[in-house]
Parts: structure tokens; C-alpha cells; sequence
């Protein structure tokens, strides 16, 4: 399993979203799963899922793809409500 952090720019607003990722791959499919770190530190797992036909050299770029069309259908406004912010 590698586990990677970084950060997505929200496309629409233009949020700076920090994320922890985790993903692995056996054979040719891949899992991952991530969360996004909130205003006041709190962590939000988003789905994840799986993602078929991939390698090790594939995984990273096909992982960095599902992971910003999900925290681009974030309401991050309502997350930071919903964790007290």
C-alpha cells in the first residue's frame, strides 16, 4: 500500500483542499480510499473505490483522476458546517 498527501485545487471555487490517499494494486486492478483534511483539522473520508486495468506505473495518475472529480463534487461549506466550523 503506498499512502500519499498533498493538496487539489477545488475546480468551481477554487478551494485549496488537503487530502491523505492510500491505494495498492494486485494484479490489474487498484483500491483506494482517501480523506480530506477540514478547516479545523477534522479528517472526511470520501468513498474511494476501485479502479480496473491498472499497473503499478498506472495506479498514481488513474488514483490523482477519481480522487479530484470527487473532491470536486464536495460541498465543502457544509463539511466545515457539519464538523463545527
Amino acid at each position: 500500500m503506498k499512502v500519499v498527501t498533498g493538496t487539489s485545487v477545488q475546480a468551481g471555487t477554487g478551494k485549496t483542499v488537503n487530502y491523505v490517499v492510500d491505494y495498492r494494486v494486485r494484479e490489474t486492478t487498484g483500491t483506494w480510499g482517501a480523506e480530506v483534511v477540514l478547516a479545523n483539522g477534522a479528517l472526511h473520508k470520501l468513498r474511494g473505490g476501485v479502479i480496473a486495468n491498472v499497473t503499478d506505473a498506472t495506479i498514481a495518475q488513474a488514483v490523482t483522476l477519481a480522487l479530484n472529480a470527487e473532491i470536486d463534487g464536495l460541498d465543502l461549506d457544509a463539511l466545515n458546517r457539519k464538523y463545527g466550523v
